[in-house]
């Protein structure tokens, strides 16, 4: 049987969940938004960001495809395969362009909202921080070496920006269910 916890240990985890999120007042309706949907939101723009270097590949590749597809002239009448081939490649490149479109215009719009949330600290440390792991995608590792910290600090800073960062501008997106 476990030691029973005692009052001082229950406050110490309310005070601790109050830390790890934000109130924020929208509408006259309080929202709560927690660390971990802060993070969702900041995550939002380096999986955009992936899916949009996917996508060029991905464009690179049927592009590539498209311009290898030749007819061979043998003088005897055939089906149009190759035009076939050369149609659906043109199709799936056309797809694939639209798709890269919608996705640059959505990371256009999360840009300001993101660059917006992590200025909102006013701490030029935690800052550099957020946009190291949020905007370039470093590891905590690459984020340690280049500010001089340790991973174990690093770790800590991350933390103490999540639960400092206002998130009032990217708010009608939360209550839209977007984040």
């Amino acid at each position: 049987r476990s030691p029973s916890r005692g009052l001082g240990d229950v406050y110490k985890r309310q005070a601790l969940q109050a830390r790890r999120q934000s109130t924020v007042t929208y509408h006259n309706r309080e929202i709560i938004m927690t660390n971990q949907e802060k993070k969702a939101f900041l995550l939002k723009y380096s999986k955009c960001n992936k899916k949009i270097s996917l996508l060029i590949e991905e464009l690179y590749l049927w592009e590539t495809r498209a311009t290898k597809i030749t007819s061979v002239n043998t003088g005897m009448p055939k089906g149009s395969g190759t035009s076939d081939k050369i149609s659906s490649s043109v199709a799936r490149i056309i797809q694939i362009k639209e798709e890269l479109q919608r996705e640059i215009d959505k990371l256009s719009d999360m840009t300001g909202k993101v660059y917006k949330a992590i200025n909102s600290l006013n701490d030029p440390t935690l800052e550099t921080l957020l946009m190291y792991r949020y905007i370039r995608g470093l590891s905590w590792e690459e984020i340690a070496v280049k500010m001089n910290y340790s991973r174990m600090q690093v770790c800590r800073m991350h933390g103490k920006a999540l639960s400092k960062m206002m998130l009032q501008n990217v708010i009608e997106c939360y209550t839209k269910n977007e984040i």
